[in-house]
């Protein structure tokens, strides 16, 4: 699978999803970042741009998720580079602004860890398959 770059500032959330990989059998590679900022400059330094997914949450400092979302949309080829939002909000507006912003999808993080560890499941087996395709 691709790298998968995670934008997370909580440390008990970065650790679930690594664990929630790790249970899967998923040998992924995971770069983390702690907000967007610096993700946005890891990117913008990097190339290899296709071989990626972001893992957004959008509660970060810095440069949030929504601001993140939208200065990726300056640069043609990260647009490019899909996005899922993962998140602890449940605001539409939220919601709504990541979709303008064209996030790929936008999950809930739950606090059962099996409910969360199936959201890593269908995001991780929906790229496996998209790869096959694309």
């Amino acid at each position: 699978m691709k790298e998968l770059i995670v934008i997370e500032d909580d440390e008990v959330d970065l650790m679930t999803i690594q664990r929630s990989l790790k249970d899967l059998g998923k040998d992924v590679p995971v770069t983390h970042f702690e907000n967007g900022l610096e993700a946005m400059e890891y990117l913008q330094s990097n190339n290899n741009r296709n071989s990626r997914i972001i893992l957004l949450d959008i509660n970060t400092p810095v440069m949030n998720g929504i601001e993140f979302l939208e200065k990726r949309l300056t640069t043609p080829e990260l647009a490019l580079i899909p996005v899922i939002v993962m998140t602890t909000s449940r605001n539409d507006s939220d919601k709504l602004q990541c979709y303008e912003r064209f996030s790929t999808s936008y999950f809930v993080k739950p606090v059962d860890y099996p409910e969360f560890v199936k959201i890593i499941d269908t995001i991780t087996e929906y790229w496996e398959r998209a790869e096959l395709i694309g």
